[in-house]
């Protein structure tokens, strides 16, 4: 079966009733059951056609319906929890290291995974063995990128209760943009922007594909701060940017990504 065909077939199965995680917190709640169900059909008539969770349901079909599941839940979440304004000022404490050339997926993913707390899970003695590990994990078959959707499947794998998803930008809105991060570093999940850089101003113009860890976003403020860990010392390091240049960075291209737990 391929993968269009694959997902076509779990939508049905999903529309048939609601995923196991939270039919036990929603069986006394009607309408969370019903917005469950909507939900999955949302979600998977959105990922439908995206490229990166055909690719995931061809190679790992089992860690992209988790992807979905964790999709689902987090927009379940901020349907019957939305984010109370005291909320606005989400941060984690991220790691500053400096990446290997082609290698910035696999620094990023170690940087989110030991701000949430799970680099001891990463096979290696040393942060740079680590990065190691991920970068096998992550690469693309060329070896000269990482790819999102492995980029997730670690996450998911050495993040303690880890529940990370991938979307691609152009189909969030620069308010789900900021809902969707502040969420996630709530729950002490660092994101990653699969970023094109040309619209960030630190950049100064200059134009690269680039993976970039998210410490903290201030909503009051529009003010999102990373932690970049590019080999160019002049991007590197903590910086900030405002809401619109981070969202902006996933969205000046097709097919690029946010990835937030």
């Amino acid at each position: 079966m391929n993968a269009k065909k694959a997902v076509g077939a779990v939508l049905v199965v999903a529309l048939l009733g609601v995923s196991g995680k939270n039919v036990l917190a929603a069986q006394e709640n009607e309408n969370a059951i019903t917005d469950e169900s909507i939900l999955w059909q949302k979600v998977m008539e959105e990922y439908q056609n995206d490229e990166q969770f055909l690719k995931n349901m061809e190679e790992d079909p089992e860690s992209a319906m988790q992807m979905i599941e964790n999709a689902v839940e987090k927009e379940l979440n901020l349907l019957l929890m939305p984010l109370a304004g005291d909320q606005a000022v989400a941060y984690c404490t991220v790691p500053d290291i400096w990446q290997k050339p082609k290698q910035c997926g696999a620094a990023s993913a170690y940087q989110a995974i030991a701000g949430a707390g799970g680099a001891g899970n990463i096979a290696g003695s040393s942060v740079e063995d680590k990065v190691e590990t991920l970068w096998k994990e992550v690469r693309a078959d060329d070896q000269n990128s990482s790819v999102v959707w492995k980029i997730t499947r670690s996450l998911n794998s050495y993040v303690p209760g880890g529940n990370y998803t991938y979307k691609e930008g152009g189909v969030i809105g620069q308010s789900g943009f900021e809902l969707y991060t502040a969420q996630s570093l709530l729950a002490n999940h660092p994101v990653i922007l699969h970023a094109i850089t040309t619209n960030i101003k630190y950049y100064k113009n200059h134009y690269s594909r680039h993976y970039i860890c998210v410490s903290g976003i201030n909503r009051n403020t529009g003010i999102v701060t990373v932690v970049d860990c590019n080999n160019d010392a002049e991007y590197h390091g903590t910086r900030t940017m405002t809401v619109s240049e981070a969202y902006g960075s996933i969205t000046e291209e097709a097919a690029r990504y946010l990835i937030y737990g």
